[in-house]
C-alpha cells in the first residue's frame, strides 16, 4: 500500500472515531437524564411512605416535594406533573 492509500484509511477511520465518540457522548447523557429522573421519582416515593397518606389538611410543603406542575385542560380536567416526569389525568368534580 502506498502513503496516499494509508493516509485516507486513517482519516475514514478516525472520522469514524470520531462521530462513534459522539454517539457516545449523547447516550451517556441521556442514561444520566434517566437516572436522574429515577433518583426524582425514588425520593419522591420515599416522600410519601414517610408521610400520612390521609391528609387532614393542605400541606404546601409536601406538594412542592411531590409536584412539578399543574396544567388545567377543561373545566372538569387537569393534569398533574409529578417531579421525575410522571403525569396523571385528573377529572375535577364541581
Amino acid at each position: 500500500m502506498d502513503e496516499e492509500t494509508l493516509d485516507e484509511q486513517f482519516q475514514k477511520l478516525y472520522t469514524e472515531e470520531q462521530e462513534l465518540n459522539y454517539r457516545l457522548k449523547a447516550l451517556e447523557d441521556k442514561n444520566n437524564i434517566d437516572n436522574n429522573k429515577r433518583e426524582r421519582i425514588t425520593q419522591a416515593l420515599q416522600s410519601i411512605e414517610n408521610n400520612s397518606c390521609e391528609l387532614a389538611e393542605y400541606n404546601d410543603m409536601l406538594v412542592r416535594k411531590l409536584i412539578e406542575c399543574i396544567k388545567v385542560k377543561s373545566k372538569t380536567e387537569i393534569t398533574v406533573i409529578f417531579k421525575g416526569g410522571i403525569e396523571t389525568m385528573v377529572t375535577v368534580e364541581k
